[in-house]
This record gives structure tokens, sequence and C-alpha cells, in this order.
């Protein structure tokens, strides 16, 4: 400054006095010019610091601290971050998800998302086609790989309830597993010339047991299946794939093998009515076979069984319903007949 007094390096002159700010030596004249140096100075400290203190405040909540560092209180034993310290980096997340949803329902040029529609059966006139496309709206739905059941997968439910459970995954189309694609394929051939048996399967595949459900379906000599699986061989057999019901097993059993899976057991149960109204349960193993024994003569066994079974369906289910069978919930298997 004009005026101000040439100091050398050393202590202050006499009538001069120091401050010392930020780790720095300032020097101001004590003339009159001293007190107002003095005070702008002051000044200019307090918006410093409080700028600092700005800055550093902004920078702890942008910044988001490593994994497994600190956050929370003494009392964490996994020393993370505090459910305070989550909420607060959740905010901006869920901030820029919602930005985004925003942007993606306000484009106009995006095409809405693909939604499957039941099929028009009575645009095919062969029972093949007819349950082709049941088959082909069930696939639309997609297998869930979430690992939560979006809908009531129980099976021991009056028929009509497990309609019901159909008809709302028909409407919301979320994916769905085994059980319910047999619900949904129950909806679709309501009323065609089909009977439909509930057969599932119990297997092995190094130490992990699986259980799977497909519908077995004939009309006249003719079987297949609908159902979804994660594998393609493992569900769908088209009408007349299968003259048999032990030839419908032995052809699922051919695709469980390509996929290291040993079949343990088989159940296989009665034909479901096609009243969509029916308050009756559905048994689903009337007759339950172990499938253990690998040797050929267990095998053809095993074979001759199913196949009495599919021939004897219809007069099985009607001495079932006569004794009773099906009108509680304790009588759905009240006699499964173990081979």
């Amino acid at each position: 400054f004009a005026g101000r007094p040439s100091l050398s390096p050393g202590a202050p002159k006499p009538g001069v006095s120091s401050r010392r700010l930020g780790g720095s030596m300032d020097v101001y004249s004590s003339d009159g010019m001293g007190d107002s140096l003095a005070s702008a100075a002051a000044t200019a400290e307090d918006v410093e610091v409080e700028a600092s203190r700005a800055l550093a405040e902004a920078d702890a909540m942008l910044t988001v601290p490593p994994e497994g560092a600190g956050g929370g209180s003494d009392d964490d034993e996994d020393g993370g971050a505090g459910p305070d310290d989550e909420a607060d980096r959740a905010a901006p997340a869920d901030a820029a998800l919602e930005e985004a949803l925003r942007r993606i329902r306000a484009d106009k040029t995006l095409a809405p998302p693909p939604f499957p529609t039941p099929p028009n059966l009575t645009a095919h006139p062969k029972m093949a086609d007819k349950l082709r496309a049941v088959q082909a709206f069930i696939e639309r739905l997609q297998y869930n790989y979430t690992g939560t059941d979006y809908f009531d997968i129980r099976k021991n439910r009056p028929v009509t309830r497990l309609l019901d459970t159909a008809r709302r995954v028909v409407r919301e189309a979320l994916p769905i597993k085994c059980v319910e694609a047999v619900f949904v394929a129950l909806l679709l051939t309501q009323g065609l010339d089909v009977e439909r048996l509930p057969l599932s399967f119990k297997t092995r595949v190094e130490r992990q047991t699986c259980k799977h459900i497909v519908l077995a379906v004939r009309h006249g000599a003719q079987w297949g299946a609908l159902g979804l699986s994660r594998r393609a061989g493992l569900y769908y057999k088209p009408l007349g794939s299968a003259q048999s019901l032990g030839e419908l097993f032995r052809d699922f059993e051919r695709e469980y093998a390509k996929v290291f899976h040993r079949v343990l057991r088989v159940k296989v149960g009665l034909p479901v009515p096609h009243d969509a109204l029916a308050a009756e349960y559905v048994c689903w193993a009337y007759r339950v076979v172990d499938a253990r024994d690998q040797t050929p003569a267990a095998r053809e066994e095993l074979g001759k069984v199913l196949d009495a079974h599919g021939r004897a369906a219809a007069r099985l289910y009607a001495a079932w319903r006569a004794a009773g069978g099906g009108a509680s919930l304790a009588q759905t298997g009240a006699a499964p007949r173990a081979v």
C-alpha cells in the first residue's frame, strides 16, 4: 500500500502490530489505515473459513465412502455405515432412477412393451394346433428367475381358485414357474376335448434334489404335455409325440438324462374337471411310482403301470369322485397308489 513503511525481515518494527492467520504472518501498519486493514483481513478470514466449511460439507455429501469404511456407530460390529448413512446414499440413486423413468415415460417415440394376449383357439381347427397356441402363450409369459413368486402357487385349493390364480397370471403377465404354468394351461384348455392329468417328477443331480410338474394332455390315443421350465425339453411335448402315458414319461426321462438328472419318483394324478366353477379339489398324486431302480425289468414295469393308469384315468376319476374324493382338502390324495 502507498505510505506503508518498509519492513525488514524479522520481528515487526515498533508501532506495527502482527497477526497470524492460517499459519502466515500478516503485518499491518499502525497508521490511520491499520485498523481498516485489520478489519478487512478479519472479514476475509471469516469468509474464507465459512467457504472452506461449506465446501467440506458439500464434498462429504457427494463422496461415497469406500466399501468397508466406517461411518456407523461404535456399536456396529461390521464397522459399516449406519442406517442414516445408507439412506443418505440411497437418496441420490433413487432420484436418478426417478429421473430416468420420467424421461422414458416422456419419450413418445418408444414403442409400448409387448404384452402377451391369450390365444384365439377357435382360429385353429386341429387340436394339436390349439395346444401349440396355448403353449406359445405360456412361453411368452417367460420363466421366473427372480426367486420371488408373484402368484399363489398353492395346489391344495379348489379348481375354481386355481383358475382365479390363472386369470390373474394372464391379466398381469408376470414371469411364472412350472406350477403357475400348469394353472394357466388348465384355464386355457377349459372346454377343449382333452383329458388333463398332472404329472410331476422328483429328480436328483449330484446332491441336489429338484421337483417339477407339467400338465399331461390326451386327445384320443395321442398324448402331449404343457408347462414351463428352464430347459426346453422338460415341459412342452406336442400332441401326438407319445401314444401312451408311459411313452410320455420315457420322453421326459431322456430329456432329464441330457442334463444329468436321475428321476427318483414320478407322480400322476387324476383328470382335472372342465367345470370352471368346480369347488372340488384336484387329485395331484393318485399314483406314486418309485423310479430309482434302473434295471431294464424295473423300467419296463414302470412303463406298464403308467400306461395302465393313462388308459383307466377316466374310470379311476369317476370311482374316486363316487367315494367322496375331492370333496375336501383331506381327500385330495386319500389313497395314492404307490408302486
